[in-house]
């Protein structure tokens, strides 16, 4: 099975990072928009990917609000309804929905229905949203939550041999992902400083078989 890992493009918060560093701290949301470059550079992604005809049999994003606005301007570039959109929780950026260690619900199941008409919401969104931690997730909680999705993908891959999934994802969790699977020990989580950092719109790719899992690709960008 090729799992697409495809980190959402530039947010509000990135390019605060990036323009003011000094403010980052004081200026950053809980669960930002996409910048106007962000939605320019999955944009771009999409209408790449289309023209080498790439398909996914399934696509799974990310609860937060900028990749759902990464998946919508994606799909509207590759032509592809949104129906075939799934809300995954588990690839949600470490940390969770949060500000300063407060955690945030995130978006609301009727939002998201109404932003993505027709896709697929887990019974975990609700009306209340997503994030039901009132602190920020600890680095322990997300290893252990990144631990499990390499589970399900190999899970996945018993029944799927021959299929290619896509993941609209965070660079914080991918960072923790690649560290998992290169066994680098101890695990380093530090959000200034990712140990694999990867690009906005950036794309990466893994071959999962029942019993591990290879990467092929890691941080590739147009």
């Amino acid at each position: 099975m090729i799992v697409v890992l495809i980190r959402h493009s530039q947010s509000m918060n990135n390019h605060i990072a990036s323009t003011h560093p000094e403010t980052y701290d004081e200026e950053r949301k809980d669960d930002p928009e996409l910048s106007p470059l962000g939605v320019s550079q999955m944009k771009s992604l999409g209408l790449f990917l289309k023209s080498k005809g790439i398909v996914f049999d399934r696509y799974f994003c990310s609860p937060f609000y900028r990749a759902l606005m990464s998946t919508k301007a994606l799909f509207e570039a590759m032509d592809k309804p949104t129906d075939s959109v799934e809300i995954l929780v588990p690839i949600h950026e470490y940390g969770g929905c949060n500000m300063k260690g407060k955690g945030y619900p995130g978006k609301s199941r009727a939002f998201i229905e109404e932003y993505f008409p027709g896709c697929r919401i887990p019974e975990e969104v609700t009306e209340e949203g997503w994030w039901k931690n009132p602190t920020k997730e600890t680095n322990a909680e997300a290893i252990a939550r990144t631990k499990g999705f390499l589970v399900y993908l190999k899970q996945m891959a018993k029944e799927n041999s021959n299929k290619c999934f896509a993941f609209l994802t965070h660079g914080g969790f991918m960072s923790i992902l690649f560290q998992l699977l290169e066994n680098k020990g101890k695990i380093v989580i530090d959000e200034k400083n990712l140990v694999f950092a990867t690009e906005n719109a950036s794309v990466s790719i893994l071959r999962v078989h029942e019993k591990s899992i290879e990467t092929l690709i890691v941080n590739h960008f147009i």
